[in-house]
């Protein structure tokens, strides 16, 4: 892969995905599920271990760069397939750390930016991937 995103984690990691974003070539998120260390710690039984409360979700991105009306609205599009991701059943009731390339810049407007980063509402798109 061209791109140097990596998720490095003393945790141990119970899965791994890779997504890459409609239409955007290779821009992507790569998303870890990895066990909370508390869960690691004071969980003693492998089925314990291995329930869905051990989960904490570590996303890297990196999305489309450039300033134009046209990449902003493709970085738009881009978190609002994190969000789905986020909120989707399998994932809506973890923890969730989201890192990595934003690529806003200060020519970007505010209010996009903020509703665009906003994970406490569902998205009004549907998978723009």
């Amino acid at each position: 892969m061209p791109y140097g995103q990596l998720i490095l984690s003393k945790l141990p990691i119970q899965k791994a995905e890779i997504k890459i974003f409609k239409g955007s070539g290779i821009k992507r998120m790569l998303a870890c599920h990895v066990w909370q260390p508390d869960k690691i710690i004071t969980e003693k039984s492998p089925e314990k271990l291995n329930s869905a409360a051990a989960k904490l979700i570590v996303i890297n991105l990196h999305l489309q760069a450039g300033l134009e009306a046209g990449h902003t609205m493709a970085r738009v599009r881009q978190l609002h397939a994190v969000r789905e991701y986020a909120n989707s059943k399998d994932h809506k009731n973890h923890p969730l750390v989201i890192l990595g390339d934003f690529n806003f810049g200060d020519g970007d407007p505010e209010d996009i930016q903020h509703n665009a980063l906003d994970f406490h509402t569902s998205s009004s798109g549907g998978d723009d991937g």
